[in-house]
């Protein structure tokens, strides 16, 4: 799969708009995300200016699973919900495991 990314700081010229497509296509059994976006920048008139495309796919990890793998590679995991160490639970959004080698 293609990976194409606009740059993470733009300039852009006064009145321009810039407008983001995705689709994204879920494979549960696979535990994977397809995804598929578009962006599109027009001037004041409307006038397209740039497009770009970019694919990516993504594998997703449940934490039961993430903690299982973990030690069964010799590590004492502890998980957090995000990088602040707050506690994990289901709305998260992040798993962030620190590790010990054990």
């Amino acid at each position: 799969m293609t990976r194409s990314t606009l740059p993470s700081a733009m300039t852009l010229p006064a009145e321009s708009t810039i407008t983001r497509y995705y689709q994204a296509r879920a494979d549960l059994a696979a535990q994977t995300i397809e995804v598929s976006m578009k962006w599109e920048e027009r001037d004041a008139n409307g006038i397209m200016v740039a497009r770009k495309k970019g694919e990516f796919k993504l594998r997703y990890i449940f934490r039961n699973e993430l903690e299982h793998l973990l030690v069964r590679c010799g590590f004492q995991p502890t998980i957090y919900g995000h990088f602040d160490e707050r506690p994990y639970d289901y709305v998260s959004g992040e798993i962030v495991a620190v590790c010990k080698k054990t």
